[in-house]
């Protein structure tokens, strides 16, 4: 089963309901609580589910900034993109949503610290891995 018994419970007890549809991003945090992301096949199985149309659920997917289409890196490393950073930062840093920053857990943020300290970024304490 692509969604796990816990979704498609969730599912379940939504379609009892007057209008399912309304309950699509509750069902989408649901999933993404489980496996860390959406994937394609998830979104596929919800729409089906559900019985919304697959572009629906796919545009409602990739809309909202909290839902992820694909998995984190191991770390999540913050990349400030603020005005202070954006200005003193090195090109990689403005970047932040570039395949290579992504796949090593890069996030762009707004800002990460004070301003006199730009450019900046956090990592978590095990940073770098070992």
């Amino acid at each position: 089963m692509v969604l796990g018994e816990p979704v498609v419970a969730l599912i379940q007890k939504c379609r009892a309901e007057p209008h399912p549809e309304s309950q699509l991003i509750a069902v989408l945090h649901k999933i993404q609580s489980q496996c860390g992301y959406l994937a394609e096949t998830h979104l596929d199985a919800v729409a089906q589910l559900l019985q919304v149309p697959a572009a629906k659920v796919a545009g409602v997917a990739s809309f909202y900034h909290f839902f992820r289409l694909k998995p984190r890196g191991k770390f999540l490393i913050n990349v400030c993109l603020g005005t202070a950073c954006y200005v003193k930062g090195p090109t990689a840093s403005r970047s932040g949503s570039s395949t290579s920053w992504a796949s090593r857990g890069a996030k762009p943020a707004r800002t990460v610290s004070s301003r006199s300290k730009a450019p900046a970024a956090s990592a978590p304490a095990a940073w770098p891995p070992s």
